[in-house]
């Protein structure tokens, strides 16, 4: 099987080599096989792959063997040291379409860092139209009685016992296979209250991809106390809901937001592609391999 290595992946290796570039992403780095039902483009994005859909699909990880020179004066070579495995395919169809190509994909950094919230969002200064009431157990509104940056925040309010959530009026894009990360500053002052952050991932179409939830944090009264969650966006995705879940023990019970911010963090870059010299098919309940040393990557 012939693979190629695409120029983002030839650029970080000489931005590597050059002590440009020295941060890579997570080491070891996680590299996943993705087959393919066409040729991928020059130079493709993750969105850009012709990506098996069939049901049972999923793309396996990839361990790789030192990389070798047995031939002084000649490139090195690295191969996957062991059987790649994709399936049992449980569709009606098998794998639908023939896997004529595959991809490698692997952590890299984002383009921007930067907070896909707004300002407004994010610190309330205005108001709060940015954020709904996501139940009827939940009353929001903009408050300046605490702070934790600027002179406002989100002020939520439980109608009695039970949870309050609020989500966000307008749902930031993102992209599926990048890892974003999502905080939020929380203050109140009643005791036995628990909160987290959820992220609701959709398609294009508002209908959910994946909904990805947390461990309640249980707030210290009178403190602030950061709120986290860090997930990968799932395949499909290119929106998401930001929702703050809140459970109070009593009616009339106040927690008030600060600071939110949802960031990528990482994102899945094609490293390479290879061509396979005979389509692979396979119907339901029946797997597709692909052999130790099949998949070669060539450099020098």
């Amino acid at each position: 099987m012939s693979g190629s290595l695409t120029s983002r992946a030839t650029r970080a290796a000489l931005d590597y080599l050059a002590g440009k570039r020295l941060d890579l992403g997570v080491a070891p780095q996680t590299m996943q096989l993705a087959l393919l039902t066409a040729a991928p483009p020059v130079d493709p994005t993750v969105g850009q792959l012709n990506e098996v859909a069939s049901t049972g699909y999923a793309r396996q990880n990839v361990a790789w063997g030192l990389a070798t020179n047995t031939v002084p004066g000649q490139p090195s070579q690295i191969a996957n040291s062991s059987s790649i495995l994709f399936g049992p395919f449980t569709d009606v169809n098998g794998l639908a379409y023939p896997a004529t190509h595959c991809a490698l994909v692997g952590v890299g950094v984002p383009d921007s860092t930067a907070n896909l919230l707004s300002a407004d969002v994010s610190e309330i200064e205005t108001d709060s139209s940015g954020w709904n009431a996501a139940n009827a157990n939940t009353t929001k509104a903009r408050s300046t009685t605490a702070f934790k940056q600027g002179a406002a925040s989100l002020r939520v309010t439980s109608g009695a016992a039970g949870n309050m959530l609020v989500g966000t009026a307008v749902n930031p894009a993102v992209t599926a296979y990048t890892t974003y990360a999502s905080t939020a500053w929380v203050y109140t002052t009643s005791s036995g209250i628990k909160t987290k952050i959820d992220l609701n991932f959709m398609d294009s179409t508002g209908v959910t991809t994946a909904y990805k939830t947390v461990g309640q944090t249980t707030l210290t009264p009178s403190t602030w106390t950061q709120l986290t969650h860090t997930t990968q966006a799932p395949a499909g995705s290119t929106q998401v809901q930001m929702l703050l879940s809140t459970d109070a023990t009593a009616a009339g019970q106040i927690a008030y937001f600060d600071v939110m911010t949802l960031a990528p963090t990482l994102t899945m870059d094609v490293l390479m592609s290879w061509q396979f010299d005979v389509a692979g098919q396979a119907a339901q309940n029946e797997s597709l391999q692909v052999s130790p040393g099949s998949l070669t990557m060539t450099l020098g």
